[in-house]
């Protein structure tokens, strides 16, 4: 591997993914081999992710590709099959279509309550005064944790998607001291269900346990997964897409007028936005991925938001078209790691986007100073808008 292949690796990639116009440079990567750089494989090509993504027997997504605060694996992402199945069965009927329909009035009641605490204003914080309080106060709900602790779980959170440190050594540290706490705040609130079983996830994975399907550890992975992804995954979007359309007119008095052109515009939204571009594992056994030779043991970083820029599977992938009818975006992953949570996730981003369009129809960003993104899940810590309210 040459040296400008090693250089593009450790500096440009960064770069290009986590950038406010990071889809040029998905498009750009999508034509990419995978290329090495030292243990590591990064697979930038459309068709060698979404090959590996396919391929769960391979290319494992256990602890050991990526540490997230738990020694024995957040579940069911850090579960390969067949195990993994047998927990998506127990966990698939909590998020259901069905199931999920049933929160839509509680949560358009929250994105009101959250628009309703500036709007008058005519100036906010998208993302500390809407994007992180919807989302996250319905995810709170859903697991029986008080809204009033959100301070302390957002810190939580961050520790282990985006923790602190220069060396692997450090983040390890943070993510470990996070862990613990996660773990002791859900193995307390799981024994208090027992104590007074509720009609909630915890309730419901208590009720697993009592039957002998699940042990203690395995239910509190199960949350681990459950904070870190309701916490985060949701707001990020909203961050993104939002940010996008503040800057698109015409995107925004199409939604305007036609509320029947959301469920479309938010599958465009979740392709656009790609909360979550990279993800790990590790291979366990020798193969070759479109050329690139891969040894077991070698990590795999997965560029996944390539998928949603790919102009053999996306037409025009440049382009923002929220009435796109083919639209075979990655954004909640593929193969048997697909997203848990992708219909509750879809539902509170139709909600968001149909309700604030009905009350705020014009709104732009307050100032032109450059969007920041964090780095892991890709999200906008602060995102001052100023707008109009609805006559």
């Amino acid at each position: 591997m040459s040296d400008s292949a090693s250089s593009w690796l450790s500096d440009d990639l960064q770069a290009m993914v986590w950038a406010d116009d990071a889809p040029q440079y998905w498009q750009m990567l999508s034509e990419k081999p995978p290329l090495r750089h030292g243990d590591t494989v990064f697979v930038c090509s459309g068709a060698a992710v979404m090959t590996a993504l396919q391929n769960a027997a391979v290319f494992s997504s256990g602890p050991k590709a990526n540490f997230l605060g738990s020694e024995t694996g957040l579940i069911p992402l850090q579960i390969d099959p067949p195990k993994h199945v047998e927990y998506r069965k127990m966990l698939d009927l909590l998020f259901a279509p069905r199931q999920v329909a049933r929160l839509a009035d509680d949560i358009t009641g929250l994105a009101n309550t959250c628009i309703d605490g500036f709007i008058d204003r005519g100036t906010c914080d998208f993302s500390t005064e809407f994007a992180v309080p919807y989302p996250t106060a319905t995810f709170l709900r859903l697991l029986g944790l008080p809204f009033s602790q959100l301070h302390e779980f957002l810190q939580l959170k961050d520790d282990i998607i985006r923790p602190d440190g220069s060396t692997v050594e450090e983040t390890t540290a943070v993510r470990t001291v996070a862990g613990r706490a996660i773990n002791t705040i859900f193995d307390r609130a799981l024994t208090q269900s027992q104590r007074e079983p509720g009609e909630d996830i915890l309730g419901y994975l208590v009720g697993l346990e009592a039957d002998g399907r699940l042990e203690r550890q395995e239910s509190v992975n199960i949350c681990f997964l459950l904070f870190l992804a309701g916490l985060d995954t949701v707001t990020g979007t909203l961050e993104a897409s939002f940010a996008m359309l503040a800057r698109q007119p015409d995107l925004r008095r199409a939604l305007v007028d036609d509320a029947a052109l959301i469920p479309s515009a938010v599958e465009e939204l979740l392709r656009w936005s790609v909360n979550s571009p990279v993800q790990s594992r590790i291979a366990t056994e020798d193969f070759d991925l479109h050329g690139c030779p891969i040894a077991k043991g070698d990590k795999v970083k997965l560029v996944n938001g390539v998928v949603n820029f790919d102009p053999v599977q996306i037409a025009d992938p440049l382009v923002v078209d929220l009435g796109r009818e083919q639209n075979r975006h990655a954004s909640f992953g593929l193969g048997v790691h697909r997203c848990l949570g992708s219909h509750l996730a879809r539902l509170e981003l139709r909600i968001a986007v149909a309700e604030w369009h009905r009350r705020i129809p014009d709104y732009r960003l307050a100032d032109d100073r450059p969007i920041a993104y964090s780095q892991m899940l890709r999200e906008i810590r602060h995102l001052p808008m100023v707008f109009s309210a609805a006559g």
